[in-house]
């Protein structure tokens, strides 16, 4: 009963087991009618052996082409499409906010760059400024005394001029047209008084005027080229600069 049971089954299942009964039904009918005798007893065995082989072998052969169109195959591709499409906007979302980012950064970058180069050119500015007016300050007093300094035979196109306030000692130096030493070399200031000759500090080539050491008396004044930080005593034969006659 339960491989009938499992015969109506397929048949109900499958339309093609359906024809093939009928096809050994009939045929039955014509051997039956044909020869007009009953049918052995293991005939129907034999019938439903067949079915049941025909039953095996068609899920085996089932065309599976028209699966890709089943709802099932829609069910699976369409969520793996959608993640894949997120996953690329994402990503191309990603790389246009971080290349934005970094754009945005290199510019405030340039901009602090900038800032920083216009403060320093400010700052600088004000400083030089600041020393122009003192300095003007300095050439305009009349405490001040201004002594002249012409260039000797060593450099005839040199020339430079002390500023001295015998008041508060301070004196000032500025030079024109002096060579650069070399590296080792710094030319040295000297204030004459009484035939003798005081130390008014180094300095290198500036076009400013440049503070020197307070000096108590002075009659006339030199410069000199020394090795670098000075000497006790002036070289005469490296003499440059001189105020007297």
């Amino acid at each position: 009963m339960q491989e009938k049971q499992q015969v109506e089954d397929n048949v109900q299942k499958y339309p093609e087991i359906s024809t093939e009964i009928r096809k050994i039904e009939d045929t039955f009918y014509h051997v039956a009618r044909e020869y007009n005798r009953a049918p052995k007893n293991n005939l129907k065995e034999k019938i439903l052996a067949q079915i049941k082989e025909k039953k095996k072998v068609i899920p085996i052969t089932r065309d599976h082409s028209d699966d890709i169109n089943q709802p099932t195959a829609k069910v699976i591709w369409w969520p793996l499409a959608a993640s894949l499409a997120l996953f690329i906007i994402s990503a191309a979302l990603n790389f246009y906010y971080y290349n934005n980012l970094q754009n945005a950064r290199s510019r405030v970058a340039q901009l602090e760059n900038d800032r920083n180069q216009i403060a320093a050119q400010f700052t600088s500015s004000a400083d030089s400024l600041a020393i122009v007016k003192q300095q003007l300050s300095i050439v305009s007093d009349p405490a001040f005394l201004a002594h002249n300094l012409k260039g000797l035979p060593i450099a005839p196109d040199a020339s430079a001029r002390v500023l001295w306030n015998p008041t508060t000692q301070q004196s000032y130096l500025a030079v024109s047209n002096l060579p650069l030493p070399p590296h080792d070399k710094q030319y040295q200031l000297w204030a004459l008084a009484d035939g003798k000759p005081i130390d008014a500090g180094v300095f290198d080539v500036q076009n400013q005027l440049v503070p020197m050491k307070n000096i108590v008396n002075a009659e006339a004044w030199a410069v000199t080229l020394e090795p670098r930080g000075g000497s006790e005593n002036p070289t005469l034969s490296a003499m440059y600069l001189y105020s007297g006659s």
